[in-house]
């Protein structure tokens, strides 16, 4: 999900779409956060307290939580990119893009095919 909302923000500064720069800003955030979390292995109880548990992760990326601060201020490609690109660095997580990507259109994108219900929705 971290790879396609980057690629996302991508495609929204591309049209200038506030709606689509907001929402994968968002989304970024929340599961490059949840990928740090887990690598800790540390759960969070509600979205109130996220970054508070991200405090508490004595392994993530080099200035992660300053680059969080930084998308959702500033939701555009370079900032995007800058969480993206720290998150990809700081771990193999044992996906390609292409995996990435393939794993989006059949899981999230046509979820319908199969009545179930994208990732993003649960």
């Amino acid at each position: 999900m971290a790879f396609i909302q980057n690629w996302l923000m991508g495609e929204a500064d591309r049209h200038d779409n506030v709606y689509t720069k907001t929402r994968a800003a968002s989304q970024l955030v929340l599961f490059a956060g949840r990928l740090i979390l887990a690598h800790n292995r540390i759960l969070y109880p509600y979205h109130k307290w996220f970054m508070q548990y991200l405090d508490k992760c004595t392994e993530k990326p080099t200035d992660f939580k300053m680059n969080i601060e930084r998308l959702l201020k500033h939701p555009n490609s370079n900032t995007a990119g800058n969480l993206f690109q720290g998150l990809k660095s700081f771990k193999d997580w044992g996906v390609t893009d292409y995996e990435a990507y393939m794993w989006f259109m059949e899981e999230v994108e046509w979820s319908w095919i199969k009545n179930e219900t994208p990732l993003e929705d649960l």
